[in-house]
């Protein structure tokens, strides 16, 4: 029975008798470098002996083994436009076609990504992923099983096609959930994202005229910064694509063929949305008896979580470039890649580090005239009367006990101290500073 199980769970390796000498793959691929191309990858893995396959461990360890040097990539010759104004390259798609293309030429032997982030038909995509914990007591139990029984079996009724990993030896169950297109395009009609537009041939974008004077000072300040800016290298600019809410009615102002029509942020956020909403009871006396958020807190699954570009290590990959190239100290003064940021995170968070960065350079200006008021108030610290008073008084102060039978008088000028660091917070230069503060800030 337990290879029978084996022998389903690796569809294309076809046994003949107990062992068998040579194992051939054949695998299709879509590029996303040309949607029209299909790659074809044949590889053979010699003396695979299905007897030998019993655990997951052996199965990653057959994957790393397939190499991927022999698939050869096919490019578009309108993937990379050049601006002649600017120098940019600019990518004609998304961030994700970058990344895609990357990752065409890597061997799995360095990353399993590209077993990892798909199902077992390595088409599908894994758009979210729910785990449970079979050595948790509470999980085991009746009213859980029910739960997750009726709450899978309900995401299926809406759409979303499940595959069920084999559990791992610590105990976890790992579900790997993939979002058709259909319902896609339902529940981006009823959430009212923005999508890409098709491009229209005839469609031109003007660029503004300014005036000569404004354009020099810009070209200075670019150059200026140009260290700063985003590395149009690691970078390349996005191409520019209009976007609109998106309706089945007016299917035909979108381009639904284009494999990167709906991103991976994109997919996570639907079917989020979807998770949040599902029931897992059947019967209607409980009104809260649906989202996975009430599940993992009933402790029926323990996470639910979309999946990164891979591992943290790839080099090839998004997550790897944005942790080295943004999410780095070295980069803190650096400009944001916003558009890859939006690709990766979705528009909300892209929109988020968007409203950071603005105001970390709005607090430039506030934080230089901060530090003139600092350095007036140290230039004026020895010109303060009041303070100068206390600390070069030639005659001595006593001032009254600070408590009735265990203090003594002391002397005005050991408040010397405190008064000249009072004044470096509290002078003149202080007062303006608030107000501009005020103003600065609306």
């Amino acid at each position: 029975m337990e290879e029978e199980d084996e022998e389903v769970s690796i569809p294309w390796i076809q046994r003949h008798g107990n062992n068998i000498s040579e194992a051939s793959l054949y695998r299709s691929i879509q590029s996303n470098l040309n949607a029209g191309s299909v790659q074809t990858l044949y590889q053979s893995v010699p003396n695979i002996s299905l007897n030998n396959i019993g655990s997951m461990n052996t199965l990653n360890s057959m994957h790393s083994a397939i190499s991927m040097e022999d698939i050869q990539r096919t490019h578009n010759d309108d993937t990379l436009t050049f601006n002649n104004d600017t120098n940019e390259t600019i990518i004609d798609g998304s961030c994700t076609d970058l990344r895609n293309s990357k990752r065409s030429s890597r061997s799995a032997s360095k990353c399993g990504t590209i077993f990892s982030l798909y199902f077992r038909d390595e088409i599908r995509t894994i758009d979210f992923v729910l785990v449970w914990d079979e050595y948790n007591v509470e999980a085991q139990t009746y009213r859980c099983i029910e739960y997750r029984r009726i709450f899978e079996k309900n995401l299926e009724k809406e759409g979303l096609q499940l595959e069920y990993e084999q559990a791992e030896p610590n105990g976890l169950h790992f579900i790997k959930i993939h979002a058709p297109k259909e319902v896609l395009r339902r529940y981006a009609e009823i959430l009212k994202l923005r999508l890409p537009m098709k491009e229209l041939p005839s469609m031109m974008i003007f660029e503004n005229r300014s005036n000569t004077l404004i354009k020099e000072v810009n070209s200075l300040f670019k150059r200026i910064m140009k260290k700063y800016y985003v590395n149009q290298t690691i970078f390349p600019t996005l191409k520019h694509n209009f976007t609109a809410v998106y309706s089945r009615d007016k299917e035909y102002l979108f381009n639904l063929d284009s494999p990167n029509f709906f991103t991976t942020a994109t997919r996570a956020r639907i079917v989020q949305f979807i998770l949040d909403r599902t029931r897992f009871t059947e019967t209607k006396d409980d009104d809260f008896a649906f989202g996975i958020d009430r599940l993992i807190s009933e402790k029926a699954y323990i996470a639910a979580y979309p999946l990164h570009d891979g591992d943290l290590q790839a080099p090839d990959s998004m997550r790897y470039l944005l942790y080295k190239e943004w999410a780095s100290i070295k980069k803190c003064l650096h400009y944001q890649p916003l558009d890859y940021i939006k690709e990766y995170f979705g528009v909300k968070i892209g929109l988020y580090f968007a409203w950071l960065g603005f105001y970390t350079h709005m607090l430039i200006p506030a934080s230089i005239v901060g530090l003139l008021c600092f350095i007036y108030s140290c230039a004026t610290l020895y010109s303060n009367e009041p303070s100068e008073d206390i600390c070069n008084f030639n005659g001595t102060i006593e001032m009254c006990p600070l408590c009735d039978h265990f203090c003594g008088y002391w002397d005005l000028k050991e408040t010397c101290l405190h008064a000249r660091i009072t004044y470096l917070f509290d002078n003149p230069s202080t007062v303006f500073f608030s107000i501009f503060m005020s103003l600065w800030g609306m």
